[in-house]
């Protein structure tokens, strides 16, 4: 059985400068599959080089990119400094 082939048809993107090379990126898609558009979007997190966007990203649904932000919030893996950026971001919307 071959492996299905996904594309993405894709409706937003915001975008976060790194450095003169790289973005990283956020894109609301929906997923098509073996040309089949699917009902539900999806939220993907990849980064553009030179302007590029680089595939091969995994997708997943918005709650679930969400929950894992807010234990990546939770947790020690990142700074204390990242989690003010986080909160001071929110705070602001």
């Amino acid at each position: 059985m071959s492996k299905p082939t996904v594309k993405y048809t894709r409706h937003d993107r915001i975008s976060h400068n790194v450095d003169a090379a790289y973005d990283i990126v956020f894109d609301r898609c929906t997923p098509v599959v073996n040309g089949t558009p699917r009902d539900q979007e999806q939220l993907l997190m990849r980064y553009t080089k030179n302007g590029n966007t680089i595939n091969n990203a995994p997708a997943f649904n918005e709650i679930d990119m969400m929950k894992s932000i807010v234990k990546l919030y939770q947790s020690d893996l990142i700074s204390l400094e990242a989690k003010e950026i986080l909160r001071k971001g929110i705070e602001e919307s």
